[in-house]
């Protein structure tokens, strides 16, 4: 497993990962992922008032598993980048129009849904200037420091604050 954490910490550039690097390691490592999450989950089942992930005979693979889920959240986050442009192009069509800005904002204010749910339990940072930080946090454990670029989630952004405001 070190050598896993250590192929993750030598992707960052300047202490920064950037998507494709993220996607390769995820990749790469899908297979182990998929064996350890089956040893867990097989653990799990026959003994359920366990932490198993917390164990001391098991920690570096729970880590690896808080690693990986983690950062397929990211990807997540990333991917619906794409969502949210799309969301603000139209924004910006109808920010003029009384009814259709109302009747877009209100279907968004009250469908917050999974992936603006998801970007703020990884992200949200009351604490900082702009409500989010680009440091993944959660799980506290995890073996490496994950930066990600605030620039890689503008359209995001800008969404989460056109709703908020």
């Amino acid at each position: 497993m070190n050598n896993i954490f250590w192929e993750l910490k030598a992707l960052s550039v300047d202490g920064i990962y950037k998507k494709d690097n993220i996607e390769q390691w995820l990749l790469k490592h899908k297979m182990t992922y998929e064996k350890v999450f089956k040893i867990y989950d097989t653990l799990n089942k026959e003994f359920p008032n366990s932490s198993i992930r917390q164990h001391k005979d098991f920690e570096q693979e729970g880590l690896f598993l808080d690693t990986y889920e983690v950062l397929m959240d990211v990807i997540e986050c990333y991917y619906n980048e794409i969502f949210y442009k799309v969301q603000i192009e139209f924004y910006n069509k109808i920010k003029d129009d009384k009814h259709e800005l109302n009747s877009w904002l209100w279907m968004h204010r009250f469908d917050e849904g999974k992936m603006q749910s998801k970007f703020r339990i990884l992200f949200q940072n009351n604490s900082s200037p702009s409500g989010y930080e680009f440091r993944i946090r959660y799980p506290f454990s995890l073996p490496v420091t994950i930066n990600l670029d605030e620039k890689d989630f503008q359209y995001t952004l800008q969404f989460m604050d056109i709703i908020k405001n």
